[in-house]
């Protein structure tokens, strides 16, 4: 038509900016998931360090009724030690996988169901740990590695009982003060058993946006998107951080938002 402007080019400031504005949104979910990341690292780290930790020196006060429940044999593990990390972290990380390929879920919804996993298992790990140093509960077969000749000896003792002498090696009578997965008493199981549950409905919540399950749409990195930019991020794979909610994505979903032109998932990085 004469006296209309030309188009304007493709790769003019009309194309530039919503390629930038994915670029940006793009960067920030990256980074968002490197830090999350980071927490499952330092979470593996803290989980080491408190497990090799050491005990405080010195056996607790023991009463002598309770030597029957604590002469139990000390025998070796019958349950490798390998099957806790295969049974709690790889087995249901597989299984969380399987379900994302069958049902074609999203892959930040699989991002987020394995960071939960992980943050579950290494928040639990690390309460349990503390709690085994500073509890410093005797184990069922606290007296066969205290008294290996089963004759218990007290540094200190009154009538109804006292702080033990161990005769034992002091690196077998220290694990002997540790409730830990193993040689266990039942109680100590079921408060894993709630401490694990508990922990786990915590880090969901903490990832679950109000209304919706933990793979539902409208996350913080694109709730304020509409409908162009919001497909535009489930594209990207939307990212809820465990940590950072509603933080630097939610700013950048700001900005997406504001762009006249629409944000269309082709202009996405791969």
């Amino acid at each position: 038509m004469p006296g209309a402007p030309p188009p304007a080019p493709r790769g003019g400031p009309a194309g530039a900016a919503p390629r930038a504005v994915a670029l940006a949104v793009h960067a920030v979910l990256q980074r968002e998931r490197a830090l999350d990341w980071c927490v499952v690292v330092a979470g593996v780290v803290i989980v080491v360090a408190t497990d090799r930790a050491p005990v405080p020196k010195g056996p607790p006060y023991i009463l002598k009724a309770s030597l029957p429940d604590l002469a139990h044999p000390l025998l070796p593990n019958t349950v490798p030690a390998w099957s806790v990390p295969v049974l709690g972290i790889v087995l249901p990380a597989a299984l969380l996988a399987l379900h994302s390929l069958v049902f074609r879920r999203p892959t930040s919804e699989l991002h987020k169901l394995l960071l939960g996993l992980l943050a579950s298992v290494m928040v639990a790990g690390s309460i349990t740990n503390l709690l085994k140093i500073s509890v410093r509960r005797p184990r069922p077969d606290f007296v066969p590695r205290c008294w290996p000749d089963m004759k218990p000896v007290w540094a200190s003792e009154d009538d109804f009982g006292g702080r033990p002498q161990c005769s034992g090696q002091p690196a077998v009578v220290a694990e002997g003060l540790k409730a830990t997965d193993y040689w266990h008493h039942p109680t100590d199981i079921m408060t894993g058993l709630v401490l694990g549950f508990f922990v786990s409905w915590v880090v969901y919540a903490s990832a679950r946006e109000p209304g919706s399950s933990i793979g539902g749409g409208g996350g913080s990195g694109s709730g304020g998107l509409g409908a162009p930019g919001r497909q535009a991020a489930e594209d990207e794979g939307s990212h809820q951080p465990l940590l950072l909610r509603g933080g630097a994505a939610g700013s950048a979903a700001a900005f997406a938002n504001t762009a006249s032109a629409p944000l269309p998932s082709a202009l996405l990085p791969v």
